[in-house]
């Protein structure tokens, strides 16, 4: 069973993951080297190819600069494709942090429609459950600033906000899409949920 964790930045997503994972009731799916990333990518990209040409073509039109193409082709690309792969060959439960879902929030440096996301939405990958991980934006500005993850470097206060803003904007749509869809199991995860509690 693959569970993938949703949420904005700061909400508490690896928080939970490493958990899960300390608890043994889940297994943490991590990329542990380069090799490791192409080769499963690839892999990726050989069993889902129409998919994964769509993936690399949003990432084309919506990526940004060219600093920040690299970054999301590297991440929302490889990284995510090689951590599903990974997932499909592994035994029990597994745990993604940051997966193809986060391309979501991370792919769209604007607001998009319900209608865009229901379309990029059908070229990913979906997991057995969808945990969403929600938390306050004061802990999550506290979250982020203690991480020293508090907007990217040379952002102006107002690109940031903006940026923000619109991802706020498209995770809201997200969990409302994701929640309609019958044949998929979506849990909320609040920030002060016990999650010794939590049954995978």
């Amino acid at each position: 069973m693959t569970i993938e964790l949703f949420g904005l930045p700061g909400a508490g997503k690896s928080t939970l993951a490493r958990a899960l994972e300390s608890t043994g009731r889940a297994q943490r799916i991590r990329i542990e080297s380069r090799g490791e990333l192409l080769w499963r990518s690839a892999a990726y990209a050989f069993d889902h190819p129409f998919d994964a040409l769509m993936q690399l073509s949003y990432l084309i039109r919506y990526a940004g600069s060219p600093q920040l193409y690299y970054t999301k082709f590297m991440n929302l690309f490889l990284q995510h494709a090689a951590k599903y792969q990974k997932a499909r060959s592994a035994q029990g439960a597994v745990v993604i942090d940051q997966g193809h879902l986060q391309n979501l929030l991370s792919l769209f440096e604007r607001p998009v429609s319900r209608e865009e996301l229901v379309q990029y939405l059908a070229f990913l990958p979906m997991p057995n459950q969808v945990w969403v991980c929600e938390a306050s934006d004061d802990e999550r500005a506290r979250r982020l600033r203690a991480r020293g993850q508090d907007g990217r470097e040379g952002e102006s206060s107002a690109v940031h906000a903006a940026r923000a803003e619109a991802v706020r904007k498209n995770f809201a749509s997200s969990v409302d899409i994701l929640s309609g869809n019958p044949s998929l199991s979506v849990r909320i995860i609040s920030a002060d949920q016990d999650i010794g509690a939590l049954v995978v």
